[in-house]
C-alpha cells in the first residue's frame, strides 16, 4: 500500500516541519515516546508491507556504529584529576541520539516509496530556487552514479576474487587454473 493520498512533496514538508519540532524537543521522556512509537510504527509497516528487513537493518546499524562514536566523544572530559564521565555530555548525547533515530524512522516512514525520480520531481513542486533545485538533482544524480560505480567495483573485485582486506596477498592463477596465493613481503 502506498501513501498515494499524501503527495510526495507535501511528505518533504511534512518531514521539514517533523525536523524543526523535533530539533525544538528537549524532554528526554518525549524522545523516548515518540522514538518508540515511530519505531514500532515502521517496523510494523514493514512487517505488514512484506518488505525485506535486511536494507533497514544496515541502515539503523550504521546509525548506532555513529552514535556510539558520539557517545565515545561526548560522554568523557579531561579534568585535573584525569579522565571523569561528563554529565552534560552524556545529557547532551543523549538527546542526539534520541533525536537522529527519530529523525531516521521518520525519513523512513516518509519516504519509504518514493524512488530518487520521484524525489527529484517532488523537490521541483516545492517553493525552492531554481538553483537550489539544480544542486538537490546534481546531488542525487551523483549519490545514484558513486552507488553504481560502487556496486559494479565491487563486483569485479569479488570475480578477480580478491578483498579490500588482503592487501598483502597477490592472487594469480597457474596454468592448471587452480588460483596460487604468493604471499608478498613487504
Amino acid at each position: 500500500m502506498k501513501l498515494s493520498f499524501f503527495p510526495p512533496h507535501f511528505r518533504l514538508i511534512a518531514l521539514f516541519v517533523a525536523g524543526l519540532i523535533i530539533s525544538t524537543l528537549a524532554q528526554i521522556w518525549s524522545l523516548s515516546w515518540l522514538n518508540a512509537i515511530c519505531f514500532l510504527a515502521l517496523w510494523a509497516w514493514l512487517y505488514w508491507r512484506g518488505d525485506a528487513l535486511l536494507p533497514y537493518v544496515k541502515r539503523f546499524f550504521t546509525l548506532y556504529v555513529f552514535i556510539a562514536l558520539i557517545w565515545l566523544t561526548l560522554s568523557w572530559k579531561l579534568s585535573p584529576q584525569g579522565w571523569q564521565l561528563n554529565p552534560q555530555g552524556i545529557h547532551i548525547a543523549l538527546l542526539i541520539s534520541l533525536k537522529m533515530h527519530l529523525l531516521l524512522c521518520l525519513i523512513h516512514l516518509l519516504l519509504m516509496d518514493i524512488s530518487d525520480t520521484i524525489l527529484v520531481q517532488a523537490v521541483s513542486h516545492l517553493p525552492l530556487p531554481k538553483k537550489l533545485i539544480s544542486l538537490f538533482v546534481l546531488t542525487v544524480r551523483y549519490i545514484a552514479l558513486l552507488s553504481e560505480t560502487r556496486r559494479k567495483m565491487s563486483i569485479a573485485m569479488r570475480a578477480r576474487l580478491s578483498s579490500p582486506l588482503s592487501s598483502s596477498r597477490v592472487l594469480c592463477s597457474n596454468p592448471t587454473g587452480y588460483p596460487v596465493i604468493n604471499q608478498s613481503v613487504n
